[in-house]
């Protein structure tokens, strides 16, 4: 069993290990569970026998509600009497799940909790990492704490089973359906075509739709031909699409195919599959253009003047194995100083756009023409850029 408990873009970062499990154990039966969210990305998955879905629902406040559902999963999940369960989440409870599971062999990360900077279940006096680390029969430790999320994935097999990894690539995988979506809508547009995403999972990820429409009329009057196909989906998406098509109608209207939740995770892979480049902030879209190898500008709200450490953002989650630029705030505005103490995104500020707001369009502009000579060069290597 490989039990991944988290979010759609940290599906994607461990779609590579999931292949190597299967390459290492080519006659296993192989159970994959996801949250309800990564179900659409796993569910066409060709290296597992089985997907289940673990609609159980984390409460800060209610945790005889999560250890109800999880026992209604674990009587699902018993008859299989898995052999090895490989976690790939870093949250207390998945422990909790996986040692419900019945595994025999059940194998985790070594997990800190400096790394969570917001209220986290997971830290409670109730259920703490401490604690949940004896649910597991092995545990991999972080041998380089300053490793990308994809690596340390891949650590389990290097580590756990002493096999060697032999393709780090990242994938997605879309139906022919999915496909000729996305060919109907972006087949016959004008080049250069760019992915465009202005969300994310919390409000301190999003530039401005103001500025990306600045950014948009310095780019377009390089690039007359360019072409900018918005992705994303939910309420802040659109308004963020409406807020664009305001302020340069003109621009929108002749260089913009907007696809904002018109389609699904898998469609929008097809689309990213087809550009020269994905630009925007810091989402599960942007990793899905990571596995199908498209080039990333990523807009991020780490200020420059504060110290990376090894588990933070910008460090572990940079676009992996693609041509990328990094684009970032000079300073950090006064409740974020280096002064202070921080949190893995370097923006304390999580309610709305903070940081990342100060970003100067014409950096964006800059940007992009950084990405445009390092896909020339073939240069995976991070450039960070404020």
């Amino acid at each position: 069993m490989i039990i991944h408990d988290a979010v759609a873009g940290d599906f994607v970062i461990n779609t590579g290990l999931i292949r190597e499990i299967r390459r290492v154990y080519p006659s296993a039966c192989i159970v994959l569970v996801v949250k309800p969210n990564a179900f659409q990305l796993a569910e066409l998955c060709p290296y597992v026998d089985e997907v289940i879905i673990n609609r159980g629902k984390l409460s800060y406040a209610r945790f005889n509600e999560l250890f109800t559902d999880y026992i209604k999963l674990a009587e699902k999940l018993l008859p299989y009497k898995f052999d090895i369960c490989f976690s790939l989440a870093y949250m207390a409870e998945t422990q909790l799940l996986m040692y419900m599971s019945g595994a025999r062999v059940r194998i985790s990360y070594t997990v800190y909790a400096g790394e969570f900077d917001e209220k986290s279940f997971s830290n409670t006096v109730l259920f703490n990492f401490k604690s949940a680390a004896q649910f597991s029969t092995h545990i991999v430790p972080r041998i380089n704490y300053r490793c990308h999320r994809v690596d340390m994935a891949f650590s389990m097999l290097e580590y756990f089973l002493h096999a060697p990894v032999e393709n780090r690539d990242l994938e997605i995988w879309y139906s022919p359906f999915d496909l000729n979506v996305a060919k109907n809508f972006v087949g016959n547009a004008s080049r250069p075509l760019y992915a465009l995403c202005m969300g994310g999972s919390h409000p301190r990820k999003f530039y401005p739709p103001e500025k990306y429409a600045k950014f948009l009329e310095l780019a377009v009057s390089d690039e007359p031909t360019a072409t900018f196909v918005i992705l994303g989906g939910g309420k802040t998406d659109l308004k963020s699409a409406e807020t664009l098509k305001s302020v340069v109608p003109s621009i929108y209207e002749k260089n913009v195919i907007d696809l904002t939740n018109k389609i699904n995770y898998r469609q929008s892979a097809a689309v990213l599959s087809m550009c020269n480049a994905y630009i925007g902030n810091d989402t599960g879209t942007m990793h899905l253009a990571v596995a199908v190898k498209c080039p990333v500008m990523e807009v991020n709200c780490f200020p420059s003047d504060v110290p990376i450490l090894d588990y933070d953002s910008p460090a572990v989650y940079y676009p992996y194995g693609v041509p990328n630029v990094i684009v970032r705030p000079k300073n950090a505005l006064p409740e974020c100083t280096a002064d202070k103490p921080h949190n893995a995104y370097g923006c304390r500020v999580v309610v709305k756009p903070h940081c990342i707001t100060q970003i100067n369009p014409k950096i964006l502009y800059d940007g992009l023409n950084f990405l445009k000579k390092r896909i020339d060069e073939n240069n995976f290597k991070p450039l960070y850029v404020s």
